[in-house]
């Protein structure tokens, strides 16, 4: 990533590289800051090899600080809190980095009292000055990777390590598939750094020679930004906003290919946003160990919406129990083909990389149906399973049943007991209009081979703390049966 920074920072050194609140940065600053930075990071007391965990003020100075360090050789990893190295097993750091805010406020947990710290002022982040001071020794080894956190296949964090040796690769593949060019003026809003969409795209535009736009709140730097918007991710809990913000302006809607990752979007959503987009907004599927987009859908029909196509890239299936393909109708476990350049374990986690990268495929976990055409449907988790009466039952066919019965925004359904300890099934429904007698019973007729049924309404689930901010299902199910 430096490299390519470099190369623009020659090719095209006052064309605008990043726009954050308060600060436009060409390439030629942004090289020369990352420049002043290692020259800074060189003479700190830490072992210049293995990982550095970063943990920047702002989003901006995460980036400032990832490419610096892993222009020296480190890899490179910006968890959630620094709490979170501690669930993912990551020791024997080489060292940690903080911005100044956080080193007052973030608590380091005891594991890592030993491994050496720095604090980074803001005013060393914002400038560039006597960058080319530095010796080019320094920068002369093989660039550092960068680590990315999942919870996708198991619901607890883990680290995927996308070495430096293929990040020309890799970010050529990204930009290809999602059209980047130095005309791109991606939208990348305040994704932080341990999230797939958060690193990915930026860097792909980046490599391209094009400009990202970081905006800490929402949609203040793309409405201050002289350039149009021309490419954008949003996730579903994110969308609903977007599309009723009159400050967003006709120039971020009109002109942006909008994109939607993180989760699928209810047809009752969809049919109440549509009207507030100039053109079809693109649904993908991706996962953060897979470089590439893994399939999508140019929306314009709710057919389109939940059915997407495989990329000609990508290798899909959806397999049985036995690992064989299973015919068009049938519903299996969805497998996707691994690269050269795809992620291949966990970092530390040899028990969860064997079962989940296996056989040259990736198995996220999830419960999904091919058509005749092709065009797939992603159904649910594998692991979220009903017990009714001493029978285990996949949760996602139910939910999307009852999904488009009541036209609902979300439906989860749980099994349980109740307090006094009878079995019962839980029906959580998200949708702004309450549920009517008539659709009540409509439901108690689609799961009524699981026994005695009960239908919550509610206007909001509970969402993941995480960037993404999924439907947090345990927190959801705290809610209903505890």
């Amino acid at each position: 990533m430096l490299g390519r920074i470099a190369h623009w920072a020659k090719v095209q050194p006052d064309k605008l590289a990043l726009f954050f609140p308060g600060q436009v940065i060409t390439f030629g600053q942004l090289h020369a800051r990352v420049r002043r930075l290692i020259r800074h990071l060189s003479r700190k007391g830490f072992r210049k090899t293995g990982t550095a965990a970063v943990f920047g003020d702002t989003l901006l100075e995460d980036w400032l600080l990832i490419a610096a360090l892993r222009g020296m050789g480190l890899d490179t990893i910006c968890p959630a809190s620094p709490a979170q190295l501690k669930e993912m097993s990551l020791h024997g750091l080489s060292v940690i980095v903080m911005g100044e805010d956080t080193a007052r406020t973030a608590a380091v947990p005891h594991e890592y009292f030993t491994t050496p710290r720095i604090v980074v002022s803001g005013a060393l982040l914002a400038s560039g000055d006597d960058a080319e001071s530095l010796d080019d020794a320094l920068v002369a080894g093989p660039e550092g990777g960068h680590m990315l956190v999942t919870t996708g296949t198991t619901g607890s964090p883990k680290a995927v390590l996308y070495p430096g040796a293929h990040e020309e690769q890799r970010n050529e593949f990204r930009a290809m598939t999602f059209g980047f060019t130095r005309e791109t003026v991606y939208y990348a809003a305040n994704f932080p750094l341990y999230t797939a969409v958060g690193y990915k795209n930026p860097a792909a535009t980046w490599h391209r020679g094009g400009t990202v736009v970081i905006d800490p709140l929402p949609y203040d730097a793309a409405l201050k930004l002289p350039e149009t918007i021309t490419s954008m991710v949003l996730t579903p809990a994110l969308i609903e906003g977007f599309a009723a913000s009159a400050r967003v302006g006709e120039k971020v809607r009109q002109a942006a290919i909008i994109r939607l990752s993180g989760g699928f979007l209810g047809a009752a959503t969809w049919q109440k946003v549509r009207p507030a987009f100039g053109q079809p907004v693109e649904v993908y599927f991706a996962a953060t160990e897979i470089i590439g987009v893994v399939m999508r859908s140019r929306v314009t029909t709710l057919d389109e919406l939940i059915w997407l196509r495989p990329e000609e890239s990508q290798r899909v299936e959806i397999v049985d129990e036995d690992g064989v393909e299973c015919s068009a109708g049938v519903e299996g476990q969805l497998r996707i083909g691994l690269s050269a350049i795809d992620a291949v374990s966990y970092v530390g986690d040899a028990a969860t990389s064997a079962r989940t990268f296996r056989d040259g495929y990736f198995h996220p976990g999830d419960l999904a149906v091919k058509r005749e055409d092709g065009r797939v449907r992603i159904l649910g988790r594998l692991s979220d399973v009903i017990n009714a009466g001493g029978r285990k039952l996949a949760a996602a066919p139910i939910e999307q049943a009852i999904l488009v019965a009541l036209a609902a925004d979300e439906v989860c359904v749980f099994s349980g007991t109740d307090r006094a300890g009878n079995d019962q099934v839980v029906v959580a429904c998200r949708r702004a209009a309450p549920i009517t007698a008539a659709e009540h019973a409509e439901v108690e007729k689609l799961v009524h081979r699981l026994g005695r049924v009960r239908v919550a309404h509610l206007a909001s689930f509970p969402l993941s703390p995480g960037a993404m901010q999924k439907t947090d299902r345990k927190a959801l199910r705290k809610i209903l049966l505890d």
